[in-house]
């Protein structure tokens, strides 16, 4: 279940004037894409229907037609030095390992690229991804207080994750056991 957060909240006066408090959407540090969802498709609706909660699937939709429009809204700046980095595994100094030294646009996805677990890639290798390789979790976070049942959402998300992992597992050692017996016929 989610968690309330004080001051955290939108509130609209009897003059139809939308008021944000404490909300990633409203940051410095939220994505363009999150702005452009909120100010593009989000607000006037809120203000139209006095209810700030749509449900994923419409969310989904909106951010995927945004990243089809344009992924480069997804991008993030990183201004990598030519001089050596101190953590060798820094998602700074693996940029730098491939890409090189510079202010350099990358794209946070899950498959290509430089890092270790999350991953950014150039434009142009993004271009090539489907957007359900690229990861949206920051996206998702901004997005959270207007999706009806987030955490109850991710919750089962994670608890299928965990069940997919685990089918695998038993899977992968099934596999190896019948490999293993393979061999000892021969």
């Amino acid at each position: 279940m989610g968690e309330l957060l004080k001051k955290n909240y939108i509130y609209i006066n009897k003059a139809g004037q939308m008021t944000i408090k404490g909300m990633d959407i409203i940051k410095k540090n939220c994505s363009e894409l999150g702005q452009k969802i909120f100010k593009d498709n989000l607000k006037a609706q809120i203000l139209e229907r006095k209810d700030c909660l749509f449900t994923k699937e419409y969310i989904d939709g909106l951010i995927t037609e945004a990243i089809n429009n344009n992924k480069l809204i997804l991008a993030k700046r990183f201004n990598i030095k030519d001089s050596e980095y101190k953590s060798k595994t820094s998602i700074y100094s693996l940029i730098k390992d491939k890409y090189g030294a510079g202010e350099i646009m990358m794209i946070k996805n899950k498959n290509i690229g430089a890092g270790k677990g999350v991953k950014y890639c150039s434009l142009k290798e993004a271009n090539d991804l489907p957007i359900s390789d690229l990861d949206l979790e920051d996206v998702y976070k901004e997005m959270a207080p207007f999706i009806i049942n987030y955490h109850a959402i991710k919750e089962q998300e994670r608890l299928d994750e965990r069940e997919e992992r685990k089918r695998l597992r038993v899977e992968a050692k099934l596999k190896a056991k019948e490999d293993k017996d393979q061999v000892t016929l021969f």
